[in-house]
């Protein structure tokens, strides 16, 4: 009872719940030994407290709270193994940074297999998790919320029967040291808000964009402000609108707090409960507006009761605003100018923001970077901020939306193409409350989920969405129809089963086949128990797919060479629509041309490019290895790129890492302050034995990691190794279903598709924003 007691009212990230092994009553015999503790150097503050002097009251730039600090603990490095009597183990690992308000992690490997779990949790019994599969990004990156204190433990039980070994890395934490204080004087609850901001309890009218605004993790370390967007759609799609200014690190490792909010307006003793949900891709940003719209791998949950603000992008002048947001790290606060705004230029732009003179109730802080301004009179959104003055009583910029709706170049710098796909001409959309639903009976198809986030896969695949219930009634059955590209709706299943309300439910439909190359996959729902669907405006989502030839070769040399980039039955696995890998001239290992991946000029840290081979035949292949050449110069310490080469054995399902070099590992050359062009004696050739691999065709994959660096080259790419002679006769080319006669088993299949398997890291990738900063 007492460790129950202990637990936070808050929900830290979506989990299973239950209590980990040693704090479990009826297991914690089992666990004979405490965890193996690490202690971290005592962190000297004062450098970053001098910082925060100089940066106080700066609102373009996240609000730090704390320090990330690099460690090495996984199921393999560090901790300790326990095996448990029914046959499970149970690993334990537990880190201290001294000193530390708060602790936050960052895991660069989360991959579990089913029925594993994963617990974090103080020694004095605050616990988050258990974390599952369900857990699991494209990126197969994780992050967890603060957490109160300066230790964590970290417990990961797997049971006996596991599909594999899985996949767990610590590679940050965050020593917090400001901000989310749990007691705190009242004129500064929690953080570190002004006496001037209000409670966003206080304000009556606005309870409904309340719900939509959130509190964003960033980088790991810092603090903004973002706020859920509706779309045209009105299908939950959950956008994220916050400040290009916020867009630090990697953002599927981005944590985003909702309902974090005094019930009243006055401030409460303890903390409020709030919910977490993490991860997100970068769908469009740009300088000038300072806008950034992001999108979060899973929907958001029913539970969370949160609401799709709606927006004005005419540009009128608005008569009053309001802004909604988390200055400081603090619980949510309100601010009204009940004045018309004010047009104004900023950072050499021209009406490019809207100006508050001076707000007549509240202020915003650091940490409410990236809030929303909202309308007075319509209550849509229509700025996010990006600066102003410090204190009370003072000005503030808001990035206009109207600029932001059509200004860019392309889909990725601008919102238009997000938020009213399809529909330029509409500039005004109301909100959407995905809680109330619509009438008795309406089925919603949320999202495509497979083929999954870079929407790869083989010409055969099976969909997968997200179904819905919108009504009031309970969901019995529901029917799916589907069609790629202009092509008639075929019927591709029938879902049956309870869905109460707002609830979800994962489907799989039947499988569908196509021609290599690219296509838009539209898949709705149809009879929802057996009826007419009154509301058929959500029934439907349309993904952009590629699919791509699973025919197999060996041997494979590619340098390059041909008339077309990617080459024959290569992808480019950039939906960012911006396809930076290209071929040069201006350097190569052999012959003359290279691939080349410019992360010198363009600002996109974080950001996963990839590069996708064709099937490469090991079916008949003893010993395979795979070379290829590299060429690389850092551009410094802290401005470096890495290189990761993965192998998939299920049509860009799922991903094995077999190369993982960045920074000064990765370089072939020393660091240089300008763009990279290698000579002939700065290429290295690289060497991975892949016979784990041998026994059937599989695919590779180049990423590009940016770190805002320098260019990276690639040529020369082969596979090679020893044929085994097979005297089987096969009935077709693609190896996918003759019986080996040695044997008398198929072989594996060349596309598992309708599987997630147990590979490793799945094929992921942020929509990423096209930035043009010069150093």
């Amino acid at each position: 009872m007492l460790l129950l007691a202990l637990l936070p009212t808050a929900s830290a990230q979506q989990s299973l719940g239950g209590l980990p092994p040693s704090l479990d009553p009826y297991r914690s015999a089992l666990v004979q030994q405490s965890a193996p503790r690490h202690r971290l150097p005592p962190l000297d503050l004062e450098p970053y407290l001098a910082e925060d002097a100089v940066n106080a009251g700066r609102k373009d730039i996240p609000w730090r709270f704390g320090v990330r600090r690099q460690v090495d603990f996984g199921v393999d490095i560090g901790g300790q193994w326990t095996a448990l009597p029914d046959g499970s183990m149970l690993w334990r690992q537990a880190v201290r940074s001294p000193g530390a308000k708060t602790l936050n992690l960052q895991f660069d490997a989360f991959d579990l297999p089913p029925g594993a779990r994963l617990w974090v949790h103080s020694p004095d019994g605050q616990v988050q998790g258990a974390f599952t599969e369900a857990n699991h990004n494209p990126k197969r990156s994780f992050a967890t919320g603060q957490i109160d204190g300066d230790e964590v433990i970290l417990e990961y039980w797997e049971p006996a029967d596991a599909a594999f070994r899985g996949r767990l890395h610590l590679s940050n934490l965050t020593h917090g040291y400001r901000g989310l204080d749990t007691a705190a004087p009242q004129d500064k609850v929690f953080g570190e808000a002004l006496a001037c901001n209000d409670n966003a309890a206080c304000a009556t009218g606005w309870e409904r964009q309340t719900r939509s605004v959130v509190l964003i993790t960033v980088g790991g370390d810092g603090f903004c402000t973002g706020a859920l967007i509706n779309n045209t759609n009105r299908d939950g799609t959950p956008y994220i609108l916050t400040a290009n200014h916020c867009l630090g690190g990697d953002p599927s490792l981005w944590i985003y707090r909702f309902n974090w909010q005094s019930p009243t307006c006055a401030n409460p003793a303890t903390s409020p409960a709030y919910d977490e949900i993490g991860g997100s891709f970068l769908v469009a940003s740009t300088f000038d507006s300072d806008f950034g719209l992001l999108q979060l791998f899973d929907p958001v949950p029913p539970s969370f009761n949160a609401y799709f603000s709606g927006w004005d992008a005419t540009g009128a002048i608005p008569q009053g605003g309001v802004g909604i947001h988390h200055p400081t790290g603090d619980i949510k606060k309100i601010s009204f100018e009940n004045s018309p705004l004010t047009s104004d230029d900023y950072n050499g732009g021209v009406n490019t923001h809207w100006r508050i003179n001076e707000w007549d109730e509240g202020t915003t802080e650091g940490g409410s970077s990236g809030s929303p301004l909202f309308d007075l009179q319509s209550g849509r959104i229509i700025g996010q901020l990006q600066g102003g003055d410090a204190g009370c009583n003072v000005f503030d910029w808001f990035g206009k939306l109207s600029r932001s709706w059509d200004d860019g170049v392309g889909p990725t710098e601008r919102l238009q193409d997000w938020l009213a796909p399809g529909q330029p001409g509409t500039l005004t959309l109301d909100g959407y409350d995905p809680n109330t639903p619509t009438g008795p009976l309406d089925a919603s198809v949320v999202a495509i989920t497979r083929p999954s986030e870079l929407a790869l896969s083989c010409t055969a695949f099976s969909p997968e969405v997200t179904l819905s219930n919108r009504g009031t009634d309970p969901l019995t059955s529901v029917g799916f129809q589907a069609r790629i590209d202009s092509e008639p709706f075929a019927d591709v299943g029938t879902w049956t089963g309870n869905l109460s309300t707002n609830a979800i439910a994962s489907v799989e439909l039947s499988e569908m086949s196509t021609t290599p190359g690219p296509h838009l996959l539209e898949v709705r729902s149809t009879d929802p128990n057996g009826q007419t669907d009154p509301n058929p405006g959500n029934d439907s989502v349309v993904l952009s797919i590629q699919t791509f030839d699973d025919a197999a070769s060996f041997p494979i040399a590619e340098g390059f060479e041909g008339p077309d980039f990617p080459p024959p039955r290569w992808v480019v696995g950039d939906y960012d629509l911006v396809e930076r890998w290209r071929t040069t001239s201006t350097a190569a290992s052999e012959g003359s041309t290279s691939i080349v991946l410019n992360n010198y000029d363009e600002d996109f840290e974080g950001e996963e490019d990839w590069l996708i081979s064709e099937f490469v035949d090991l079916s008949n292949v003893t010993d395979p290895v795979l070379s290829f050449d590299v060429a690389y110069a850092p551009y410094d310490v802290a401005l470096s790129d890495e290189l990761r080469v993965s192998v998939s054995m299920d049509c860009a399902e799922s991903f094995f890492t077999v190369y993982d070099k960045a920074g000064s590992e990765l370089a072939t050359a020393p660091e240089f302050e300008g763009e990279f062009v290698p000579t002939a004696a700065d290429w290295r050739t690289e060497t991975i034995d892949l016979s784990s691999y041998a026994g059937r065709p599989v695919q590779l994959a180049f990423v590009n990691i940016s770190g805002y660096g320098n260019l990276l080259y690639i040529d020369n790419i082969q596979v090679t190794g020893t044929v085994i002679e097979d005297t089987d006769v096969d009935t077709d080319t693609n190896l996918d279903t003759d019986v080996d006669t040695d044997t008398g088993e198929p072989p594996a299949q060349v596309c598992g598709c309708s599987s997630k398997g147990a590979a490793g890291g799945w094929l992921g990738l942020g929509l990423a924003a096209l930035l043009s900063r010069r150093r």
